[in-house]
């Protein structure tokens, strides 16, 4: 039996992706965007905050620069000294005050067959260049979709020097060089020649203004966290926590910067089913909003990171935070199921099989109704007994003796799909192991309190 059929973690995103609607194609050109600058930065990474989107993947930042200090000092420690050395200025987002800093002069924008590409900002540093754009006006017929899936890969961005240089995008700038262009080859997940390639946008770089104004970020005390409830009393995996990490008092109002932690990612996993919500003390939602120009760091510590604005004037504190969502418990990892299916010697395309053969994981049964042929693997078609089992998940299955190279799946509160990829469709008489099932505890509510010092 292979045990690296495929990860929890690709499990877990299989199940945020399909509960979510489909997104728009410049929202998947702009999110693709935004991972890949967070991929591309390696150690130093950005990343916008998360807490809109209905599942939010919880990365890691590690600085070298620190590691020689972990060893001595608490990592909490260590987080806290960093915090302390930057500042907030608005338009620019959060910089390094005890370092050169160069900012964008102005927005740029180019417009090409009715598609805009805009540079909204960028920051320097003598470590790298932080350059954040949009992309606007891509017809939806521009994407590649089912039928037409070769669409422009995730491209890589550069950065052309006045010496004719060319350089990742988010290198650092030489100091004495006030101008460069900024290079996109095409626009991600479009198809060839239905949009203009090859984009070049003029930037202009500037010093940080002295008579900028730049508001200190402010390490927060640990706050106590409300033990997370479900509609109906439920206790929650209290191994997720909400936390605010950082504030900024910013003019007539307060930046919340904070995490939701999972102790336990490798058991679990918490899924955002809404927008996080805030209330003042007497209970009346409070109004918020997602300043643009800051992006929250996440590390090991401090994870899936989210930031808000509220207006001191609209606040009665303390303030309550919440985000509703569906906690995930793996049930005992050593539960297994094996069942024999002869596929045949030459298995065809959308060829199925009638089972209705009971799977037994311990205390919980599936169904497994239906086996359905694909190009390279197998569909695997389940029934929930819920009114015995409580919620559950589908269970990972594989093939033993083959390596999956990929699949995917999804379903309902009564059962659903799972689907397995391999190099080539496995053939013959196959054994199928089942493991790995989830029990899902939903409408729950993660809470932490806040108010000024």
């Amino acid at each position: 039996m292979t045990d690296n059929l495929y990860s929890n973690e690709i499990e877990k995103e299989i199940e945020k992706l399909l509960v979510s609607p489909k997104p728009a194609g410049e929202f998947v050109a702009r999110l693709a965007n935004q991972l890949h600058l967070q991929a591309v930065r390696q150690e130093k990474r950005v990343i916008r905050p998360l807490f809109f989107r209905p599942a939010f993947i919880a990365p890691a930042v590690a600085a070298v620069l620190l590691i020689a200090s972990i060893l001595y000092y608490s990592p909490e420690a260590v987080y806290a000294a960093v915090c302390k050395l930057f500042g907030y200025m608005p338009g620019v987002g959060l910089i390094d005050e005890n370092a050169p800093v160069r900012i964008l002069k102005q927005p740029v924008s180019i417009t090409r067959d009715g598609v805009t590409i805009s540079v909204n900002s960028a920051i320097l540093t003598a470590d790298e260049t932080q350059i954040d754009f949009d992309i606007s006006g891509v017809p939806a017929s521009a994407y590649a979709d089912e039928e037409h899936a070769s669409g422009c890969p995730l491209p890589e961005e550069f950065m052309l020097l006045p010496d004719g240089t060319r350089q990742d995008a988010f290198a650092p700038i030489p100091a004495e060089i006030e101008h460069a262009t900024f290079l996109l080859p095409c626009i991600f997940n479009t198809l060839p020649d239905t949009l203009p390639t090859d984009w070049e946008i003029p930037l202009e770089f500037i010093p940080l203004p002295p008579q900028a104004t730049i508001f200190p970020v402010v390490e927060q005390p640990s706050e106590t966290a409300v033990n997370p409830q479900s509609t109906d009393g439920q206790s929650a995996d209290e191994s997720f926590t909400l936390a605010v990490d950082q504030f900024i008092a910013a003019g007539t109002g307060y930046i919340l910067m904070g995490s939701f932690h999972a102790a336990s990612p490798e058991d679990g996993w918490m899924q955002i089913t809404g927008a996080i919500q805030v209330e003042d003390v007497s209970g009346q939602a409070v109004d918020y909003s997602v300043p643009e120009d800051i992006q929250v760091v996440g590390d090991a510590i401090k994870q899936s990171p989210w930031v808000l604005q509220i207006d001191i004037a609209q606040v009665a504190f303390p303030v309550t935070i919440r985000i509703p969502g569906n906690a995930y418990t793996l049930v005992d990892p050593s539960l297994t199921a094996s069942l024999e299916f002869d596929a045949g010697d030459d298995p065809q395309f959308g060829q199925e099989w009638t089972l209705n053969q009971d799977i037994v994981l311990g205390k919980y049964h599936i169904l497994l109704e239906t086996i359905r042929a694909s190009e390279n693997g197998y569909t695997f078609k389940f029934k929930y007994h819920n009114d015995a089992n409580g919620n559950i998940t589908m269970p990972r299955v594989g093939i033993e003796g083959f390596q999956l190279v990929g699949g995917g799946g999804g379903g309902g509160p009564d059962g659903g799909e799972t689907s397995l990829d391999f190099k080539q469709i496995p053939t013959g008489k196959l054994k199928l192991v089942f493991s790995d099932i989830y029990v899902v505890t939903d409408n729950l509510s993660w809470e932490v309190q806040w108010q000024p010092d």
